[in-house]
């Protein structure tokens, strides 16, 4: 069972936490189509993210309210190092 079962929230964190994190330089995509889901939410949502990344929350997107609080610790762990 996955802990996040929307796609978009699926890859719009995964986003998140590449984009935030400064040491990550390659992402590794099984499947292409997966890329370019990746690729349409980050273009689609570009100021949310960045917007997260500045203020160190975690998006109110749907099927992570469970997760937010274990998430936004982990984001502010990433942007301060």
């Amino acid at each position: 069972m996955a802990l996040i079962d929307d796609h978009r929230a699926f890859f719009l964190l995964h986003a998140l936490f590449a984009l935030a994190d400064s040491r990550v330089t390659t992402i590794s995509f099984l499947f292409a189509n997966s890329f370019v889901s990746v690729l349409h939410y980050v273009e689609d949502e570009w100021f949310l993210l960045v917007d997260c990344i500045e203020k160190g929350i975690i998006p109110d997107i749907e099927t992570t309210d469970d997760l937010r609080g274990a998430l936004k610790v982990r984001l502010l762990l990433m942007i301060s190092c």
